[in-house]
């Protein structure tokens, strides 16, 4: 049965002894990328081979899982004012040892929705990141894994109690195709809400939300991606359950700190969505436009 009880990131500060039992230098095995703050697509997902012959239990306390010697991937970032994740996902029990800018190791099981892996950095530095993808007991086929690069946060896979992703929509519905003819969908909805949805939906999602959705988008994809933009007067936040149910949160990233949400292409279906107020009470009227982009 699978729990879906968030567990807590484990840092794992390394000795240098330790530490040179990684080829932290080596070449990736999925090769590696550079990327700066706001990038796209997001996320940046690759294809890795898990697991290996090293214990990454030696790297310090909270490390899990059988890794390789060199680095399953390599990102050389340079940070902004978002945070980064990285995540990991595929048919086994995957863990994720990730060798940051501070020379420190970042470890983690299952703190990601479905008991992933998934790490955050909350302010990351600029600099390279080294990636392992392990598997938590060892493996003699190496199973593919994917492992995703993301600016976006995101929270529970399960839905919160006190939100109703299902119900009828406050304000309106909408259906909306990849290419679609017709153009963007402008909707206009009031903000806010009593729900705090930090404290229902976890991660890093901000904003006083309704129960129910402002609007819902039921989307046919194709190969362009979704987009969600919120425009207020005030400070307003994106709260979205996806198709997949997890759920998609922003702040501050698009045009003049106005949420924005960018997700990947190929996922049809119902797109809950809900317009937060960053204070308590401060409810306004926003537009939230849909569209598809490159």
């Amino acid at each position: 049965m699978i729990r879906y009880t968030l567990h807590f990131a484990c840092i794992a500060v390394v000795a240098s002894a330790t530490a040179a039992a990684q080829d932290v230098s080596g070449q990736p095995f999925a090769g590696e990328v550079r990327l700066s703050a706001g990038f796209q697509p997001d996320p940046h997902t690759v294809d890795v081979i898990a697991s290996g012959s090293r214990s990454a239990s030696a790297l310090g306390a909270g490390c899990a899982g059988m890794i390789s010697n060199r680095p399953d991937y390599r990102l050389r970032y340079t940070a902004g004012s978002l945070p980064l994740i990285f995540s990991a996902q595929g048919s086994v029990d995957l863990t994720l040892v990730i060798n940051a800018p501070d020379g420190q190791y970042y470890c983690d099981d299952d703190s990601g929705p479905g008991n992933n892996p998934q790490y955050t950095f909350s302010n990351p530095q600029s600099g390279a990141y080294e990636v392992w993808v392990g598997t938590y007991s060892r493996s003699s086929d190496y199973p593919r894994a994917t492992l995703s690069i993301s600016e976006l946060r995101t929270g529970s896979v399960t839905p919160p109690s006190q939100l109703c992703p299902s119900c009828s929509p406050n304000f309106n519905s909408y259906q909306f195709r990849s290419n679609n003819p017709t153009g963007p969908i402008s909707a206009q909805v009031v903000s806010g809400g009593s729900i705090n949805a930090r404290s229902v939906v976890g991660g890093e999602c901000l904003g006083w939300v309704s129960s129910s959705p402002d609007i819902v988008v039921n989307y046919t994809a194709g190969l362009k991606r979704i987009q969600f933009q919120g425009f207020a007067s005030e400070d307003t936040t994106l709260v979205i359950q996806g198709p997949n149910g997890s759920y998609y949160c922003d702040d501050d990233r698009g045009d003049g700190n106005n949420p924005r949400v960018i997700m990947a292409a190929g996922m049809s279906g119902r797109y809950a969505v809900w317009v937060g107020s960053y204070s308590q009470g401060d409810n306004t009227s926003s537009t939230v436009v849909v569209s598809d982009i490159d």
